[in-house]
């Protein structure tokens, strides 16, 4: 495996971790223990790391080494007001040149279709397509690179509220988002708006019980925690 796969495979591993609730927030995760893990070199790790800090996923502390962010109120608040800024952008270019809608009305659908109890991880990931599909349907390619960018923060962000994201709710509130963006004018722009702030306000809130029932872990990531890999 040459050095540029495995620098994928170890920030694809740590991803899935991360949406998996395997890695708590402010859990240290050092270069040592994930190349003694997954069998990769120092420069590897390096490389996987600064890719998953760009996504939002690990943040540095200085003399500390990297760590999964610790979620709070001004992070939220920073996201989403990054991801509101570009999703409203997309809708209103999507309205004034009444693009085809063919790719939200499927992912509509592919969420309408969920069951009930289907994984809450699952339900944010279809969830989410939704939305990317928003940013895709502009053709704007600078506003899907830019998107791209928090694309895998979002998804983790909500993967650390489960009860947020119930699958019937959640249809129905996209199923009402799919009309309004049928109807077209601002009426579109407004319906999204309330969709994401919905968001954000049932984020802020299950962030600030689970702070009050818990404190955030401060412990190192054990070795085992990983998959082992070829050696690079």
């Amino acid at each position: 495996m040459n050095r540029e796969s495995s620098r994928s495979k170890v920030v694809a591993t740590v991803r899935e971790l991360l949406l998996a609730g395997e890695l708590r927030q402010g859990e240290r995760i050092t270069e040592e223990s994930v190349a003694a893990s997954m069998q990769v070199g120092r420069h590897t790790v390096r490389a996987a790391f600064a890719e998953l800090m760009s996504m939002g996923l690990l943040e540095h502390v200085p003399n500390r080494g990297a760590r999964i962010p610790i979620l709070d109120a001004e992070r939220i608040n920073d996201l989403w007001d990054y991801r509101l800024t570009l999703e409203a952008g997309a809708m209103r270019i999507i309205v004034e040149r009444q693009h085809d809608l063919g790719s939200l009305e499927q992912r509509t659908q592919d969420l309408l279709d969920l069951p009930a109890d289907a994984p809450p991880a699952e339900v944010a990931s279809v969830h989410q397509r939704i939305h990317t599909s928003i940013i895709e349907l502009s053709g704007v390619e600078r506003l899907h690179e830019a998107y791209a960018r928090c694309e895998a923060e979002l998804l983790w962000v909500v993967s650390t509220v489960n009860d947020v994201y119930d699958a019937r709710v959640l249809g129905e509130i996209h199923r009402e988002l799919l009309a309004s963006t049928r109807a077209g004018g601002q009426a579109a722009v407004d319906a999204l708006t309330t969709d994401i702030e919905k968001g954000r306000a049932a984020l802020l809130d299950s962030i600030r019980r689970s702070t009050m029932s818990r404190a955030p872990f401060m412990g190192v990531m054990p070795a085992h925690a990983l998959p082992r890999g070829d050696h690079v």
